[in-house]
């Protein structure tokens, strides 16, 4: 009788190292976190317009952040493109501006220096609140960039990064993980760039933010951006990680006991 209640007690037991896999792992689709626009589809850019220039000027772009996103611009050098239409420098549409590797028909210029704004130089500044987390996390960001290849522009530093609001002025101002993108490594395809918080606590609200290095005055570089994503993995929470440890020394014991 001892026996089977002794045996019955070790499956109970044995039980634990499963039912903290589930509380760990079950909700590894977490859902919490989400771009909003990631390809700058939105809003649909025309093919042709002239609001920026003279009379019967084309500038294929449009100054406004797209959709979901916000913009810290001083030298007016943030541009959503069209880029499957553009006619650039008297090319056929597709043929100057748009790189290989593009996701969607459009995407963003990010850069710094003198083009209709105050010539100082300051770069570009891009972000957008991605939600919270609801469990702790490691948060993956990804970003295509690439150089311009219908002007002899050169391309920008970019920095890409994960980060907070710590003053509620839905700003982020610190950091939790950023990686430099430096102008020397980038090239007239989409190539993508990645950088992970790790150990992300639950319930932190997170930003995408990508930010153009400052340049010279009245010097002009931009970069373009494509196909922000994210990736999002739980980690185990403490408690759990002793629950599974406590479960593997009562199997291990119990075997050594048959062995005996």
């Amino acid at each position: 009788m001892k026996i089977v209640c002794f045996k019955r007690l070790f499956y109970c037991i044995a039980t634990i190292p499963a039912i903290a896999l589930f509380a760990t792992f079950g909700s590894y689709a977490q859902g919490a976190l989400n771009v909003t626009n990631p390809s700058f589809e939105s809003p649909v850019v025309p093919v042709v317009f002239a609001q920026t220039g003279p009379p019967n000027t084309n500038w294929y772009l449009l100054d406004t952040p797209p959709t979901g996103w916000t913009a810290i611009d001083p030298s007016s050098s943030i541009r959503l493109i069209d880029g499957t239409n553009v006619e650039a420098n008297g090319n056929p549409p597709g043929t100057g501006l748009t790189p290989t590797g593009m996701t969607g028909s459009q995407f963003v210029i990010l850069g710094a220096g003198f083009t209709r704004g105050d010539g100082s130089g300051r770069g570009t500044d891009l972000f957008q609140k991605i939600g919270t987390t609801d469990s702790l996390s490691n948060v993956t960001l990804l970003i295509d960039t690439a150089e311009r290849h219908d002007l002899a522009l050169s391309p920008t530093d970019l920095t890409i990064g994960i980060w907070r609001d710590t003053n509620a002025d839905s700003i982020p101002d610190l950091a939790l993980a950023t990686l430099l993108v430096p102008a020397a490594t980038e090239t007239v395809a989409f190539l993508p760039k990645s950088v992970s918080a790790l150990g992300v606590p639950s319930g932190t609200e997170l930003y995408v933010r990508f930010k153009a290095a400052d340049s010279p005055p009245d010097q002009f570089k931009q970069t373009l951006i494509d196909n922000v994503r994210l990736v999002t993995a739980a980690v185990p929470e403490p408690t759990s990680v002793l629950l599974l440890g406590f479960g593997a020394i009562v199997l291990g014991s119990s075997r050594l006991c048959r062995r005996n």
